[in-house]
């Protein structure tokens, strides 16, 4: 149970009229608004993929879209923390550092799947399997230490 204190609603959750205003580009280079404007829409993509496929992770790839949109398009961010599927996932993770608790479970089981065929199946040396395993464990301590987001089927 979480018993740090909440943070304010993320501004979008309260108000979605406040998101309409553009904030300044950061990119200051003509070269890279293009770059990461694609990159933005790369990991859009990336991030439908992983709605439909458990395999794929999406709240990471909707976050690199976040990044890459607020240097060349801030009106992409905010349609991404506006829309109806991506947006509570960049929301709860802005407003509360959050993950949904099932996406965690979910991440968890894929890495130790993913150690496990590494391990199994590849021939990989054992220092490789060591480094890996090691790497994704502190990975999945981060992951299941972040706590879920709040309940919004709740009055209060």
């Amino acid at each position: 149970m979480d018993v740090s204190p909440p943070r304010d609603p993320h501004p979008l959750d309260a108000s979605p009229q406040n998101a309409t205003t553009d904030s300044p580009i950061t990119a200051v280079n003509p070269l890279a608004r293009p770059a990461f404007l694609a990159l933005g829409w790369v990991a859009v993509g990336a991030a439908a993929v992983g709605v439909a496929l458990p395999v794929m992770p999406t709240t990471i790839f909707l976050l690199i879209a976040l990044w890459a949109f607020s240097r060349s398009s801030p009106r992409f961010g905010n349609w991404i923390r506006k829309h109806r599927v991506f947006g509570p996932f960049v929301r709860d993770w802005e407003s509360y550092g959050a993950i949904p608790t099932r996406a965690k479970w979910l991440a968890v089981l894929m890495m130790g799947g993913s150690l496990a065929w590494l391990g199994l199946f590849t021939g990989a040396p054992a220092i490789a399997v060591a480094l890996t395993a090691g790497t994704l464990v502190c990975v999945a301590l981060y992951i299941v230490s972040r706590p879920a987001p709040p309940d919004r089927s709740s009055p209060l």
